[in-house]
């Protein structure tokens, strides 16, 4: 991973200040740990996750700018269209 700009460094300092969740928290302090020059073993180490982990957040940062985690699918509706209208309709009446 290549050293981070000053005004990268300041967009993630600030993002850590108010993470989505623990998993983009630590997607964080892994990018500015390394950039601080912690191991990737010490930081695994700290954040109780594995080397690998950490080696695969360096890289998506690296190559996607990703700080997140990636979107979960969900399963498909099992209503139909109209179906889902009425029951939007229905809670929006009665709740």
């Amino acid at each position: 991973m290549k050293k981070l700009t000053p005004s990268q460094r300041a967009d993630l300092e600030h993002k850590l200040k108010h993470p989505k969740d623990y998993s983009e928290r630590n997607r964080l302090c892994v990018i500015l740990g390394y950039d601080e020059g912690i191991s990737t073993k010490n930081l695994a180490k700290a954040l109780r996750i594995s080397p690998i982990t950490v080696q695969e957040y360096l890289r998506e940062y690296d190559s996607e700018n990703k700080t997140g985690s990636s979107p979960r699918g969900g399963s498909k509706s099992k209503l139909s269209q109209d179906q889902t209208e009425s029951l939007l309709k229905h809670l929006q009446e009665k709740t």
